[in-house]
């Protein structure tokens, strides 16, 4: 499963904003930063996780809240960071 990692040693990179220890992302949110990172579109993921097409955009919404990112494209590269680094491991 996608761990998030609270503090990233990278300052100033997109793909590892700085997130607060008490705006930890919760488990279906991870799951969805998870299948983000895989490449999934939100109607994929919605169905994966029978879910509506709104509660998964909401839950991406509240991802980049939580980790202060402001674009699509910030959101899949922190993603695909983070997928990455629990597969180093």
């Amino acid at each position: 499963m996608l761990e998030i990692h609270p503090y990233p040693q990278t300052r100033g990179d997109p793909a590892n904003p700085p997130m607060e220890p008490d705006r930890a992302l919760s488990h279906r949110e991870k799951e969805v930063l998870q299948l983000i990172s895989q490449g999934k579109t939100s109607k994929q993921i919605a169905h994966w996780l029978n879910l509506s097409v709104y509660t998964v955009n909401n839950h991406r919404k509240h991802i980049c809240k939580k980790v202060g990112l402001h674009s699509t494209a910030q959101l899949v590269a922190f993603a695909v960071s983070q997928s990455a680094s629990v597969r180093a491991f």
